[in-house]
């Protein structure tokens, strides 16, 4: 395992590329490390929120312009997503600023979303603004939880260094996937096992 050293090295060099890259897919677990990382001074806050920020911007806007032009086809071989978009469209049609803004905190839907824009007729600038918006407010509110989830490991467990840090960072966000898992369970109406 690396030194601590050489671990901030190595993030100087590629972490916001690595974030980048992760907050492209849906990175809400990339960007608390990184917030929390950042805490610990291995990567600058500023540049991680930048980072996100570019990546959740880049990756809706590409899944809307793929939206605008493949979309109906892409829906039309894939049933149980179209009856997902069947369900959204009403309230995009009716509600498309809250929309953009809010689908980027659910869960699941980030990537389908800006598609389903795409499909009905959001213009793009509309989009290209209120997706700024959002992933401006997305990248700021992810990367400072991050960061003060990093105060709240080390006001629990001290300073650590890079090995144990990352170890319990690893836990938290476990902790984190399975609450959110189960809550998405119980919120299905915890469907039956085949």
């Amino acid at each position: 395992m690396p030194d601590a050293a050489h671990m901030t090295a190595l993030l100087n060099h590629y972490g916001y590329l690595a974030v980048l890259a992760g907050t492209f897919l849906e990175g809400e677990t990339v960007l608390l490390v990184a917030g929390a990382l950042a805490r610990e001074g291995y990567m600058s806050l500023f540049w991680v929120g930048l980072s996100a920020f570019m990546g959740g911007l880049g990756s809706d806007q590409l899944m809307f312009a793929l939206g605008r032009r493949y979309g109906p086809a892409f829906l039309a071989k894939r049933p149980r997503l179209r009856r997902t978009a069947e369900r959204l469209a009403p309230f995009l049609r009716r509600h498309d600023a809250a929309f953009i803004l809010g689908v980027r905190f659910a869960y699941g839907l980030r990537g389908v979303a800006p598609m389903l824009a795409g499909i009905q007729g959001v213009s793009p600038r509309r989009f290209l603004a209120l997706n700024a918006l959002g992933a401006l407010i997305w990248a700021v509110i992810f990367s400072l939880a991050g960061y003060f989830m990093g105060a709240a490991l080390e006001m629990a467990f001290g300073r650590l260094d890079a090995n144990h840090h990352f170890a319990l960072i690893g836990a938290a966000l476990i902790a984190v996937a399975g609450a959110v898992l189960g809550a998405r369970w119980w919120w299905s109406g915890h469907p039956p096992k085949k």
